[in-house]
């Protein structure tokens, strides 16, 4: 009779992931009125270099929107086709933003944080042992940083909490609005493409 046991390392890893998975997702897709960026330059103009370098993304978010923390049957751990569509869904093309005159490559934060989501995810579902790969380690250090610099600091009850009972409520940036200018930047990019490709010499 055989029994299958789960090495420290993985459990470790495993608990690891939950952890990060359930804060950085209240942290990415949150919003406090209190957060601010006042010493932090916003992307203004067509400038990417030197001492002018931009640092945010300018996107209208509008109102805020609730969000609320609670399980969900989607964006689950395996590695099941259902779920590896899901996840690639939250970062559609790698999700890279092209800005200024030469329309250089970026990746802003959200992107990024879920991306590294979704490699820790891939790595602790490969078979037969979950893989701790470069990338998966520079993912866990970015997380770390991400969590630690937002400082999230609302309360979750763990004495008497009853899970799905009373999901918690956050207010947050509407998520949406970084999809929708996101969508245009890729639809700029297109036209920049078409416009600025060689043309090839007619027969």
């Amino acid at each position: 009779m055989s029994t299958s046991r789960t090495s420290p390392w993985s459990s470790t890893l495993l608990l690891s992931f939950l952890i990060i998975f359930n804060v950085a997702l209240t942290v990415l897709i949150r919003m406090s009125p209190f957060f601010k960026f006042d010493e932090v330059e916003i992307i203004q103009s067509a400038n990417l270099h030197g001492e002018d370098y931009a640092r945010l993304w300018p996107v209208n978010f509008g109102e805020p929107v609730k969000l609320f923390i609670e399980d969900t049957v989607h964006y689950q751990l395996e590695g099941t086709t259902d779920n590896d569509n899901e996840w690639e869904a939250l970062t559609p093309g790698d999700g890279i933003v092209y800005l200024g005159d030469d329309h250089e490559p970026h990746s802003i934060t959200m992107f990024h944080s879920l991306r590294c989501l979704n490699v820790l995810r891939q790595d602790l579902s490969s078979k037969p042992v979950p893989i701790a790969s470069d990338l998966s380690r520079h993912c866990m250090n970015y997380l770390r940083q991400i969590i630690t610099c937002n400082s999230d600091l609302h309360l979750a009850p763990l004495v008497g909490y009853r899970r799905n009972a009373h999901p918690d409520v956050y207010m947050c940036r509407d998520w949406s609005a970084v999809y929708q200018k996101y969508e245009e930047n890729q639809k700029e990019h297109l036209r920049w493409l078409l416009e600025n490709a060689p043309k090839l010499p007619r027969k």
